[in-house]
């Protein structure tokens, strides 16, 4: 998960097929959430997000991983 910190696009990369891609904030809620990757790498746009600290959590063929990213504008 790259880059971090963010300001606008985050990249996802991962050596296994990504299904699904979750965005959580410090409150536990779900603000952004693809389940229809179905590939390797994934992107998605931080601009709507407030500045703060995030999880991103990776859904793949092999397991579920989660990665804090920080968001700044």
């Amino acid at each position: 998960v790259y880059p971090n910190p963010a300001t606008e696009i985050v990249n996802v990369k991962s050596d296994y097929t990504i299904s699904k891609v979750d965005v959580i904030n410090f409150a536990g809620q779900t603000v952004y959430s693809n389940s229809n990757v179905d590939a390797k790498t994934a992107k998605f746009d931080v601009t709507t997000l407030t500045a703060g600290v995030y999880f991103v959590k990776v859904t793949t063929t092999e397991g579920i991983r989660a990665v804090k990213i920080t968001v700044v504008h």
